[in-house]
């Protein structure tokens, strides 16, 4: 019923909640030694080899076009695509774009799912909250069958733009927080940042054609808060490394796997020149990644952004 498209922590985590009443597969570059638990389900090493009707993206976004294309544009045709990954992603001309938008040009059948959720959570049973959305009423209300059980807890929203872009926000604020918590070790600045940039998402979302709301939904601020709070998230871990003066590359050679944040921020950059927007939250989190502020300067710098959580249309700047 599944071909779950991604082996990694959350890939596994889905595969083995869906396995408890559904055919899944699993698809990864390599087969894994062990799944979870034991659970006998089985794994594949190529793209091409999916076979069920419902597919499911778990893979790194910055890989999506690459492994998507070939599969939904070849003789395997599933049903439906589920985005299960963060982020957006460039497509053919340039133009940064939400993956569900990528799918629907193969398929009509398209959601993502979304939230505050931690793969480790879900494989140990405990509660998580999830997120989907698709513009497709009858997709909707199978996500509703094949997600709302425990120990996940699901809700809809039919703002697919809204949840996407989330979900590439929170990765390069992750970034920030843990540079800024490795700094100044202040919970005070950590929370009155998170709850002002939440306020730049809300506006940000609004400017887009969003639904702004979608904010503080547990797809925005709850997948916000949690990413940017636990220290296992890597996006996290790679703000307090280069708090501690290691280079980007250090740093994701020391955490191990990929950081989707990096990749983020430039794809939000983008987007927001492609919409004429100037947010001055991205261009500092860019410029404290690239090491162009002295680290004396931060704290003034995060106040001025505190204050004023304000965006601008470009055409009204004098740049």
């Amino acid at each position: 019923m599944f071909s779950i498209i991604g082996n990694g922590h959350w890939g596994t985590a889905l595969a083995y909640y869906l396995s408890q009443q559904y055919p899944v597969e699993l698809i990864g570059r390599r087969c894994k030694e062990s799944l979870y638990n034991q659970v006998d389900i089985p794994q594949k090493t190529s793209w091409e080899q999916a076979s069920y009707d419902h597919l499911i993206y778990a893979g790194p976004t910055m890989a999506a076009k690459s492994i998507l294309k070939p599969i939904l544009g070849g003789d395997y045709k599933p049903s439906s695509c589920i985005i299960a990954s963060k982020g957006l992603i460039e497509d053919e001309q340039g133009l940064i774009i939400t993956l569900p938008d990528f799918v629907s040009n193969y398929l009509k059948r398209v959601a993502l799912i979304s939230g505050p959720s931690f793969a480790n959570e879900l494989l140990d049973n405990k509660p998580t909250f999830l997120m989907g959305a698709t513009s497709d009423a009858t997709l909707a209300n199978d996500l509703d069958t094949w997600f709302n059980h425990g120990p996940i807890h699901f809700s809809q929203s039919d703002d697919y733009l809204g949840v996407a872009f989330t979900g590439a926000f929170k990765n390069p604020i992750a970034i920030l927080i843990g540079y800024v918590d490795a700094l100044l070790m202040s919970a005070n600045m950590r929370f009155a940042l998170i709850t002002s940039v939440n306020q730049v998402l809300a506006n940000l979302l609004s400017k887009i054609g969003a639904d702004p709301s979608t904010a503080y939904s547990i797809a925005g601020q709850g997948d916000l808060f949690m990413t940017c709070s636990i220290d296992i998230s890597r996006n996290r871990q790679m703000g307090q490394l280069l708090a501690q003066g290691y280079s980007v590359d250090v740093a994701q050679t020391k955490i191990g796997s990929i950081v989707e944040g990096i990749a983020s921020l430039k794809h939000l950059l983008a987007y927001c020149k492609q919409k004429n927007i100037h947010v001055p939250l991205f261009e500092f989190i860019n410029d404290l990644i690239s090491g162009k502020i002295e680290k004396k300067v931060v704290f003034k710098r995060l106040i001025a952004l505190i204050e004023n959580p304000a965006i601008e249309n470009l055409q009204n700047l004098d740049v």
